[in-house]
Order: C-alpha cells, then structure tokens, then sequence
C-alpha cells in the first residue's frame, strides 16, 4: 500500500472518528443549558402512534405535546421561500419509536422535493430544509482542535520476518524500517489534507469551497475554526452539551448517520415492552 493511500485511509478514519462523538466533547463550548433536557426528551419519550398522511406540521405538534418540547416548523412563507412545506403528508406505522427517530423518519419522506433536517437552538427544535437552517442568521463559529489528528502516519517499509515454518528462506530480521514523518509531510499539508476530508466527506454542498453558502472551514495554528449551521456542526463533533438520562432510564446510545441522530434502545427495554404489548 502507497504512503499516500496510508495517509488517506488515516486520515478518513479519523474524520470519521470526529463526527461520531456521542453526546459531545468532554469540556463542551458555550452553549444553551436548555438544549441538554430538550434532547433527553426527544431521546427518552417514546411514540407509538400510527400516521396516515398526516401533514408534517401535525407530525411536529404530536411530538411536541408527547415531549413537552417547543418544537418550531420553519415554515415557506413569503418572507422565507426556502422553508419546508407545512402541507407535506407523512405516512408511518406504529412503532414503539423515540421522538428523535420519529420526527427523522418524518422528514426523510419531506426531503423528496427539498433535504430536510433539524437542529436544537435556543432551548427548542428547529426544524425545515437545509437551506432554511443553513441561513447566515443560523450560523455560528465553533474552534475543533485538531492536534491529535495531526500525527503523521508511520510508513513501516520493513517489516520483520514472521516466516516460522523453518522453511529455506531465512530472510532478514527486519523491523529497520523507521515511523517518522515522511518526506514533505509537514504541519501545512497534513492541515490542508484533513481540512479536504472533512468538507468532502460532511455535506460537500455546503461549504464555500465548494461553491456552498452554508458552512466555511479556516486554520489556526493547530485548530479549525469552523462557521456553519448546528447541524453540520453536530456531524463534525457531536454535540457542544450534555444530555442528561432522566432517572430511572437506561442509557441510551446515539447513532450518527449524515445529518440524521439515530437513538438506539437497549435490548433489555425492546424486549420488556414487547413483552408487556403482548400481556
């Protein structure tokens, strides 16, 4: 394998380590205290009611009385065409689901004219196209440092001999073949290259260098200071707060996929409430 194709395997392995934080950094930025609980209850309410082309706008007033969460349709009005369409029929089965998958999958069936998504801001949900939560108005700037994503990958050229069949060829020893950094390799480039995974590999489309209005990326020294949207910002390093697990709750884990944030439930609760639907 190249040492190009080593750096890149790397480098993507670690871009996809950042975006899969669960809950957020251990020392969180600056961020609402509110946003926590308002999560834990997306996450820990469950909704098992079926939905036969209901308008998404109901969808989202259903969630918000069985979570007691303020739940804000960005709606298209004149004054923002970019918004979701409130007439958008969602049709779903019952299904013992949590909020947070039940309003995903939701907006999976709205994003068919226009990519849909949500974002917590200011103590509630926000939810509508991309494009609407993409707006200058819902950026803000976050620092990721990326020190450790900075370690040039080492290029063991020659490996020992493992042969220890005792079989005619002897071959060397092996293990002279040295990690350091490889040639030209240096701070700059092994910035540039994992600034060029990240904007390739979490919505392309948004970034200014790629043409985008959504999201732009600078270096500094050994950070990236990043201005984009809350939901870009959650696939690059997860959430900037901690989300509480309400008493007697098992923990439950989060699933990154794109824009989405798939609850997982344990095991333990999908077989008692089975159990309990068939008593």
């Amino acid at each position: 394998m190249t040492r190009a194709m080593l750096r890149s395997l790397g480098l993507i392995a670690i871009a996809l380590l950042v975006g899969s934080a669960t809950a957020g950094p251990t020392e969180p930025q600056s961020a609402d205290p509110r946003n926590g609980g308002v999560l834990s209850k997306m996450i820990y309410t469950d909704i098992d009611v079926p939905l036969e082309a209901v308008p998404v706008s109901e969808v989202v007033e259903l969630i918000a009385a069985q979570t007691g969460v303020t739940v804000r349709l960005l709606k298209r009005t004149e004054s923002r065409p970019n918004g979701i369409d409130p007439a958008l029929l969602v049709t779903l089965p019952a299904s013992h689901r949590p909020a947070l998958n039940l309003l995903q999958d939701a907006l999976a069936q709205c994003s068919k004219p226009e990519p849909c998504t949500w974002q917590v801001r200011h103590g509630s949900i926000e939810v509508s196209t991309k494009e609407a939560l993409g707006t200058t108005s819902m950026q803000t700037v976050r620092v990721l440092p990326i020190e450790d994503q900075l370690i040039p990958i080492p290029d063991y050229n020659d490996p020992p001999n493992l042969n220890l069949g005792g079989g005619s060829g002897g071959g060397s020893g092996g293990g002279s073949g040295g990690g350091g950094a490889m040639p030209g390799d240096d701070l700059e480039t092994r910035r540039a290259e994992l600034m060029e995974v990240l904007t390739r590999n979490i919505e392309p489309k948004a970034w200014k260098r790629y043409g985008g209005n959504w999201a732009e990326m600078q270096p500094f020294n050994r950070s990236l200071v990043i201005r984009a949207p809350r939901w870009i910002h959650r696939q690059i390093n997860g959430f900037d707060f901690r989300i509480p697990v309400p008493q007697g709750n098992t923990p439950r884990v989060l699933r990154f996929e794109g824009s989405d944030v798939r609850v997982e439930i344990p095991l333990t609760e999908r077989l008692r409430y089975e159990s309990e639907s068939h008593s």
